[in-house]
C-alpha cells in the first residue's frame, strides 16, 4: 500500500492513478501483452512508464499516442523505438498499429 500526500489534490490524484497503473503491472499475475500509453502527460512521460513496466513485463508490447507530430520523428523518418499513433486516429490506425506492435514482440521472443 502507498500512501500519497501532497497538499495540491491534482498532484495526489494523479500519483495515486500513476501509482495505481505501475502496480497493476508489477502485481498482476495474468500476463500483460500491451501498453497503450499517451507519450506527453501532465508530471508522466509515457517513455519512463514503459520503461518502468518493461523492467519487470519484458515481453509486453509498447504503442506510444500523441497529438504531436514533431515530437516522435516524422512519417518517413520515425525515431526508434515503439510504433506511434498520432491522435486524432481512426480506430482501424490504431488497430493496426496496436497488431505490428504485439507481431513484433511474437518475432523478438523466437
Amino acid at each position: 500500500m502507498v500512501l500519497v500526500v501532497d497538499d495540491d489534490r491534482a498532484i495526489r490524484h494523479l500519483a495515486a492513478r500513476v501509482l495505481s497503473a505501475v502496480a497493476i503491472v508489477l502485481g498482476s499475475v495474468r500476463p500483460i501483452g500491451l501498453l497503450l500509453t499517451d507519450i506527453q502527460m501532465p508530471d508522466v512521460d509515457g517513455r519512463q512508464l514503459a520503461a518502468i513496466v518493461r523492467e519487470s513485463r519484458t515481453d509486453c508490447a509498447v504503442v506510444f499516442m500523441t497529438g504531436d507530430r514533431d515530437m516522435s520523428g516524422r512519417a518517413d523518418k520515425p525515431l526508434p523505438g515503439p510504433p506511434v499513433v498520432f491522435k486524432p486516429f481512426a480506430v482501424a490506425e490504431l488497430l493496426g498499429t496496436i497488431e505490428t506492435a504485439l507481431a513484433s514482440r511474437r518475432d523478438a521472443a523466437r
